[in-house]
């Protein structure tokens, strides 16, 4: 996986439910929020599939000023708090279209520039040493956890009675609220938010699961060999966007009937119904990176090793970091399993950045037989495989 793996213990079991008792506003204290869940039993990469809970456990809390929120990372996210999600992507948006520059070859339409504070950078603080958040225009960001998850990021709430929101920047409609109260009024207790995390989960993935079985069948139109459409999902959702399934569908890692199996004029389509997630078809696995930069030579990837200086130069400006744009329009014809096809990276619909949801492959006489291998160059565990036969049925 090129973003860190969800690692760490699963620690469930039934959480006591506490009183809500006022707490004297000198008496501080610090209130757990998950920041998606561990699910070993739908977290398999080695299988193809991981379901990413994008959720916040749970997703409201009452707090007193000076309590200390502890972001407990369980996977790959970027969060952020403030009093608005409007307010905090007017400041610091996650993304913007790139229209410097030509657009994708693979969609048509404007690449994606990241933004680095947000991407990489964040506020600075929360990882060592508790954020200061103080209400108003402030905004803290997290940027990514530091290595792989489990990783706790912390802010303390000096903000002013009132309600603010905690929101992830990579997975839209992942979002939480935290009321700040007087004195006098009680507060969220650490059991309370466990247990309700608790149902929550379950809920999050028993509509997970009926999901991913439903979507994990081989679909075509067309009845002769040679003129068929095979479909495939590049990632779905579940619960109302609480949970990415992160998995190729239909998902022929462990089962090789579940494979395509193609002849000469053949085709695939693939299409991105999850709406709050990116990904990528490239052919063949991990030849191309999920991000670089924008140069006068093209789209540029860092080396291998510790980050350094943008490898290129762009004329008249610095180079940008962008998400990869792919090299292949739609309907490009497979030719041997070695020769890249890229659709770049694809964002969902609720970013509201320039982006599409569908791309194809064709195959005919340029093709020759073979086993068609392909990759989501961010989730490096979400593969297929075409199996092309040329010169018969």
């Amino acid at each position: 996986m090129r973003l860190p793996r969800i690692v760490g213990a699963v620690v469930v079991g039934g959480a006591l439910v506490g009183a809500q008792v006022p707490i004297s506003a000198a008496a501080s204290s610090t209130l757990t929020i998950g920041v998606d869940h561990q699910d070993f039993a739908n977290q398999r990469p080695d299988q193809g599939r991981l379901f990413e809970y994008t959720d916040f456990f749970s997703r409201s809390v009452k707090v007193h000023q000076g309590d200390t929120l502890d972001f407990n990372f369980q996977g790959f996210h970027d969060i952020a708090i403030t009093k608005s999600e409007a307010l905090a992507q007017s400041q610091q948006p996650l993304a913007t279209p790139d229209g410097d520059d030509s657009p994708s070859v693979a969609t048509g339409k404007p690449k994606i520039s990241v933004n680095p504070v947000v991407f990489a950078f964040g506020s600075g603080c929360g990882w060592t040493t508790a954020c200061d958040y103080t209400g108003g225009n402030d905004l803290k960001i997290s940027g990514p956890p530091p290595g792989n998850p489990p990783a706790d990021w912390r802010v303390t709430i000096n903000a002013g009675p009132g309600t603010y929101t905690y929101f992830c920047y990579i997975h839209p409609g992942m979002r939480g609220k935290v009321k700040v109260v007087e004195a006098d009024e009680a507060t969220t207790s650490q059991a309370q938010n466990d247990a309700v995390s608790q149902e929550q989960f379950l809920k999050d993935q028993a509509q997970a699961v009926r999901a991913e079985q439903t979507a994990d069948v081989v679909r075509f139109t067309g009845g002769e060999p040679g003129d068929r459409t095979y479909f495939v999902k590049v990632g779905i959702s579940a619960a109302d966007n609480h949970v990415a399934i992160d998995e190729m569908f239909p998902n022929g890692v462990n089962d090789p009937s579940k494979q395509l199996n193609l002849v000469a004029g053949d085709r695939v389509a693939y299409s991105w119904p999850d709406g709050h997630n990116a990904h990528s078809v490239t052919f063949p696995p991990d030849a191309v990176q999920p991000f670089g930069f924008d140069c006068d030579a093209g789209y540029v990837t860092p080396p291998p090793g510790p980050p350094g200086p943008p490898p290129c130069n762009e004329t008249g400006e610095p180079p940008e970091l962008i998400v990869d744009p792919g090299n292949a329009p739609a309907g490009t014809e497979l030719t041997a399993p070695a020769t890249v096809v890229d659709a770049g990276v694809h964002l969902g619909k609720d970013f509201g950045l320039p982006t599409s949801t569908h791309w194809a492959v064709t195959t005919g006489d340029a093709t020759t037989s073979g086993s068609y291998a392909f990759n989501c160059n961010i989730h490096d565990f979400m593969r297929g495989t075409i199996n092309v036969v040329v010169g018969s049925e």
